[in-house]
């Protein structure tokens, strides 16, 4: 059974080691998809994380998202 993450609040995402996972709440819009997508950098192999890290960071540009510092 898969985990449920909690993509409100984004508790948890940086567990997750399912590409799918992220790749299922991609297609649904969710937000913290740039919280999620360091969980598979650290859970996951760079050919499967590097491709949603690219996603993710123009999901966040889009919705105005953008993480301090930058």
């Amino acid at each position: 059974m898969a985990p449920e993450w909690d993509w409100e609040s984004g508790e948890g995402l940086l567990r997750i080691d399912d590409p799918a996972d992220w790749d299922a709440a991609y297609d649904r819009g969710e937000s913290r998809l740039g919280t999620a997508v360091i969980g598979l950098a650290f859970n996951c192999t760079r050919s499967e994380a590097s491709p949603r890290k690219v996603l993710g960071q123009a999901g966040d540009l889009a919705t105005g998202v953008h993480i301090r510092g930058q």
